[in-house]
């Protein structure tokens, strides 16, 4: 499912978890998607997705959704970064389920 009007560069697979934009935080992903066509180091692309991230938040986007924006960019973003900034941050493993002792 994707919205042909809005300039967010979300894939339609992960629609399911990002919703829709409103105007105003489609205009902070055309200026993200902006710094992503400039490029620069990885510091550059680590500011231009927390500015993304901020500039949702002021957009009256909740946390919760901002968050998944942020991690769909830092996790998926890299390749589209000008100067390819791969992988990106990778996901932390799984946690380790422990098993309960006995004590003796």
């Amino acid at each position: 499912m994707t919205n042909p009007s809005s300039p967010c560069s979300v894939p339609g697979w992960l629609r399911g978890i990002i919703p829709f934009e409103t105007p105003d935080q489609q205009a902070v992903c055309q200026a993200h998607d902006e710094c992503y066509s400039a490029g620069g180091t990885r510091i550059d692309r680590l500011w231009a997705d927390l500015q993304f991230c901020q500039g949702l938040l002021v957009a009256g986007m909740s946390a919760d959704a901002a968050e998944k924006y942020l991690w769909g960019v830092r996790l998926y973003g890299g390749s589209h970064w000008k100067d390819k900034d791969s992988p990106g941050c990778l996901p932390p493993p799984p946690p380790i389920q422990l098993q309960e002792t006995q004590a003796p």
